[in-house]
């Protein structure tokens, strides 16, 4: 690709490297400019343009950035059409995106004319968000480096994970004081929460804050059929030795994980109860 500040007359073809505003309208940026175009520059007395002119082992910034983003994009990613050198993925379900964090820094050091953009791997979207973006940076990029990026790039960097409909029970546990008006507000927060990842809470109850209350109610728990339990203890779990985890171990589950580095949100404990998943919820 040439590129420079050239004469209008032999521009036919190349495309504009800055817009070009003149009375019948603008010429915008990466404009394939035509003899009409030509003719209209020199009535204005425009004699001189910054513009790139393609050589023939060039594609234009549109169909590298359409390949590309084709070759990357794996299951439920869409491919939106490609302008000005850009083409950007979106995602067609609600889910989780797994992305080949490796394969995306590979790419983005093979040729500066050609970058890709993602979000953070293992992110949740929603349908319609954008997840990534192809741009070109040049308005032309040589054939053969976009034929050697497809080649020496693993396709489909970038999959989305739809959330599977799973149902869940939540169990509330009550010390004195606790109120039905604060139950029945956990009730609806979890349900709504829970929605937004196609996840119905199929039942709600309730026992004492006790070690063998809660381990007695959840044995008898594992056996309906559901795919996760919650526990929304009366109070925040302090240690592994606490009364949630400790009922938890006494009905025979395991504690995978206590504690996660965020906030609010770091008392939450995950445990496997007889194959089911156990969540101990943080007070918040």
């Amino acid at each position: 690709m040439k590129f420079g500040n050239f004469s209008v007359d032999r521009l036919s073809g190349a495309m504009l490297a800055h817009s070009v505003r003149l009375p019948s309208g603008l010429l915008k940026k990466g404009h394939i400019l035509t003899e009409s175009d030509i003719r209209a520059l020199g009535k204005n007395n425009i004699t001189h343009v910054i513009a790139a002119i393609p050589d023939a082992s060039d594609m234009t910034e549109d169909e590298a950035a359409r390949e590309i983003s084709d070759h990357i994009a794996g299951d439920h990613i869409t491919c939106a059409e490609a302008f000005t050198g850009r083409v950007n993925l979106y995602a067609a379900a609600d889910g989780l995106v797994k992305i080949n964090a490796a394969a995306v820094n590979q790419l983005n050091h093979q040729d500066e004319a050609i970058t890709l953009a993602t979000i953070s791997p293992h992110a949740i979207v929603r349908t319609g968000q954008m997840v990534a973006t192809v741009k070109i940076i040049p308005l032309a990029a040589e054939r053969q480096a976009v034929i050697n990026l497809v080649a020496d790039t693993a396709g489909r960097l970038l999959n989305l994970h739809p959330f599977q409909p799973q149902t869940a029970i939540m169990i509330q546990t009550v010390l004195s004081g606790t109120t039905e008006k604060l139950f029945e507000k956990a009730k609806r927060v979890m349900t709504h929460r829970l929605a937004a990842f196609a996840t119905a809470l199929v039942d709600d109850v309730k026992c004492a804050h006790e070690e063998k209350a809660l381990a007695d109610l959840l044995l008898e728990r594992t056996r309906t059929d559901h795919d996760m339990i919650l526990i929304m203890g009366a109070s925040a779990i302090t240690d592994r030795r606490d009364v949630i985890p400790a009922a938890i171990m006494r009905a025979g589950g395991q504690i995978i994980h206590y504690g996660m580095p965020v906030d609010p949100g770091n008392l939450m404990l995950l445990a496997k109860l007889h194959g089911k998943w156990v969540l101990g919820l943080p007070g918040c």
